[in-house]
Order: structure tokens, then sequence, then C-alpha cells
């Protein structure tokens, strides 16, 4: 065997291999794609390609087969010019299924390989006298020298290849034979009246499983429909929800505003009523002193024991003045000390707005937000926000509040579990399609107050 020219099934013979060495350079070989390709014939119509490429591969490196469905022919293209040659040398005229299979290639097939032979019973008459030369004596050559010619080498190598052919040839017949059978089976079954009727009842049989798997799907495609709806409506539930949350936290603040306002008012309004009444009653007085510095002295008259009664001495106009003075730069404090609360609480609510702007609205990124747990222990907001919180969603939700539920939920955020968990092993089996949206809600609101700490707002 030639080391620098592999051929399948030489394996199997006992030649020595000495070390490859390359007789030409690559450059020269040209081997054209079209010399590759060969054209099969008579192939039984039973026979999978599968089991043609079977057959194919025998011969040598096989690259691809093409084969149109139901046709007796098809198209094979090689690896090299020795595989297409073993095809050519050995599948062409072989017999299946009572046909001869019929081989051809190109003209430029030919062409090359005549070259290709030519070139290796140059090269192995070359090889053959530089072993002689070197040593007559090993039982390396003497192997080698047992076939006298290139051409009686690759003959024995056909006859291994050959009876493999054969033997996968003599499988095949069998698979085509069993298959025809079947056919003819089939056929015949069509024609006999009881086996039309059998083939009918498989036939309404088949139609009404496909009408109820039709059936089936378009209910399946319904209730997927209908869930898509609810999803979308539970999303435009959740985006109203977010909304009335905003609207309440600017609610609870401008409330509380607007009461103190009005308290403000009130006791500004009494204040002045107050100040009115002092400046009408301070009024009267001093009309009453300047009346009676105007009127004249009456006539003496004799005097009579008179009963004096000491009334308390009036105010002097300076000060009344002065607590006048003193009233009105108390109001205006209690005015500025109010406009200044305002505005703390205007500066309050915009800066509770920014803090729940940041806070994430998708779900993933919602989840991964960082929980300060310290800050969350030490301000216990467990109690003091959270379960106030659970209580309203479980009527909300439930129209009962769940006492159960609700501690199982606290128990988790105590052990600092993620909101998935939560989901998982609590709110699902009690909420089911609403439990994803019930934890983000609560993710948020946790968020929003650890954040009003971190800043500094009094929970």
């Amino acid at each position: 065997m030639l080391p620098f020219f592999p051929v399948p099934g030489l394996q199997d013979l006992d030649i020595p291999q000495p070390v490859q060495q390359d007789f030409y350079p690559k450059s020269q070989i040209q081997e054209p794609q079209e010399a590759k390709k060969l054209f099969i014939k008579n192939l039984p119509q039973e026979l999978t390609n599968d089991n043609v490429e079977k057959l194919l591969k025998e011969c040598g490196q096989l690259v691809s087969w093409k084969r149109s469905k139901g046709t007796p022919f098809g198209y094979a293209e090689f690896e090299n010019m020795e595989s297409v040659l073993k095809c050519l040398r050995l599948l062409n005229g072989m017999i299946l299924n009572q046909k001869e299979l019929l081989v051809k290639g190109g003209e430029k097939a030919q062409m090359m390989i005549d070259g290709w032979m030519y070139k290796k019973e140059t090269e192995w008459e070359e090889r053959r006298a530089k072993l002689e030369e070197k040593d007559k004596q090993k039982e390396e050559h003497r192997a080698l020298f047992k076939f006298t010619s290139f051409q009686e080498y690759i003959t024995r190598d056909d006859e291994k290849i050959k009876k493999k052919l054969e033997k996968i040839i003599s499988e095949l017949e069998g698979t085509v034979t069993k298959t025809k059978n079947d056919k003819k089976r089939e056929e015949e079954k069509k024609e006999h009246p009881r086996e039309r009727e059998r083939d009918a009842k498989k036939h309404n049989t088949r139609a009404e499983l496909e009408r109820k798997y039709k059936e089936k799907m378009a209910e399946w495609k319904k209730k997927e429909d209908e869930r898509e709806r609810e999803r979308k409506k539970e999303k435009e539930r959740e985006i109203d929800r977010e909304k009335n949350f905003q609207k309440y936290l600017e609610k609870e603040l401008a409330y509380d505003s607007e009461q103190e306002r009005k308290q403000i008012g009130k006791i500004k309004m009494n204040e002045r009523k107050k100040f009115r009444q002092r400046e009408f009653e301070e009024d009267e007085i001093f009309k009453k002193k300047e009346l009676l510095k105007t009127q004249k002295p009456p006539e003496p008259e004799p005097p009579q024991m008179v009963v004096i009664v000491q009334e308390p001495p009036e105010p002097e106009p300076q000060q009344t003045q002065q607590q006048l003075l003193q009233q009105q730069q108390q109001i205006e404090q209690a005015e500025q000390m109010q406009q200044e609360k305002l505005q703390k609480e205007i500066d309050l609510k915009e800066e509770l707005k920014q803090i729940f702007a940041t806070i994430p609205t998708e779900k993933e990124e919602l989840f991964n937000t960082q929980i300060n747990w310290q800050l969350f222990a030490q301000s216990n907001l467990l109690e003091k926000k959270i379960r106030p919180w659970l209580r309203e969603r479980c009527i909300e939700y439930l129209s009962q509040e769940e006492r159960v539920f609700i501690d199982a939920i606290i128990k988790r955020l105590f052990n600092r579990e993620k909101p998935q968990t939560i989901i998982n092993k609590v709110v699902k089996k009690v909420l089911d399609d609403d439990s994803e949206q019930f934890v983000i809600r609560m993710w948020k609101m946790i968020i929003f107050e650890l954040r009003k700490l971190e800043r500094g707002l009094i929970s």
C-alpha cells in the first residue's frame, strides 16, 4: 500500500506502513470539481437515501448525495479521484432489485482518472526502485514486492471492498422486498370491501381526533387570549395604582397643609377681631374724655352724702399704643412662621416626589435593588408601615384581613428573603395571578420608606 494515498479497505491487508513522503508538490495536483461528480441510475424507489449513502461511503470519501424524492437516479460527489475510481470500478454494474446499477462520469472524470492512474503507477515504480536500492533484505520491502504493479495492488483492494458492497446489497435486497410487499398489501386492502370499510373507519376516527384536537387548540388559544387580555388589564391597573399611590402621597401632604392653614386662618381671624374690638373700645374712651373736657363745669350743689365708688384707672393712650404695636408684631411673627412652615411642606412634598421617581418600575431592576436591611430593622418598619399596609391590601385583594398570610410575609421579610422567593413560597399560593403585582407594590413601598429615612425624613 502506498502511504501517501490511502485506499478504503486496504487497512485489512497485512502490509507494513513506512514513513509517509510527498512525491510531488500539491500545487501540481489539479482535480476539477466536475470530475469528482458521478451520475447513478436504476436505483429502486424503495431504497432510502441513507442506504444509498452507505453504499457510496464504502467506495470512498463521499461529500454529498443528491436525489429527488421518488426518482430512480441521483448525483454523488466525492472528495478525491481515488474514491471516484472505486465507485466506477466497483458499484457500476452491480445487481440491485434485479436491475444493474449504472454509474457514469463526465469526460473530465475519465481524463482525470487516466492521469491519476498513470501518476500512481509511475510513483509506485519509483518507490519500489528506491526501496530495492536501500535494502532488499527487510521483510517490509518483501511484503511490498508481493505486488508486481500498482494495478495488481489496487485490484486486490477492489476485491475486498467489493465483498463488503455485495454484503450490503444483499441486506438492502431484503429491505426493498419487504417495502414492496408492504405496499402491495396496502393496495390489496384498499381493493377489498371490508378493508375499505376498516380504512374508512380509521379515516373517520382520525378525522374525529383531528377535529377534537382543533377544538382543544381553539379553546386553548381562547384561554390564552383571555389571559393576555387579563395581563394587559392588570398592567393598566398597576399603572393606575401607581398614579393613585402618588396622588395619595400628594393628598396626605395637601390635607395636612390645608388643615394647618385653616387652623392658622381661624387664629388670625380671632386675633383681628380682638384687635378691632380693642381699637373700638379705646376710641370710645378717648371720645368720652374729649367730651368731658369741652363741656362747662356744672353749678355747685350743696354737699350731700355720696358714696364714692372708685373705678379702675383708664389706660393712658401711650400705654395702649405700645400694646397695639406688640400685638401687631406677634401677628406678623405668627404669619412669618406659618409661611416658613408652608414652604417646608412644599419642599418636603417635592423631595418625596423625587424619592418616588428614583424607584425602579421594571420588575427585574426593582427586585435587584439593594435593601438597607440594617436600617430596615432599626426603624421597625415591619410594625410601623408594612403590617398596616398588608392589612389594607388584604382587604383590597381578599375582602378580609388574613392574619396567617400577613404573618407569613412578615416572617419572610424579617429573614431578609428575596422578593421572588416570597412570591413563590407565600403570595402565589393565596393570590395566584395577582401575586407578582402584590409583591412589586410592597417592594416599592419598602424602598420608598427606607429612602425617606436615609434622607432624614420622618417615617
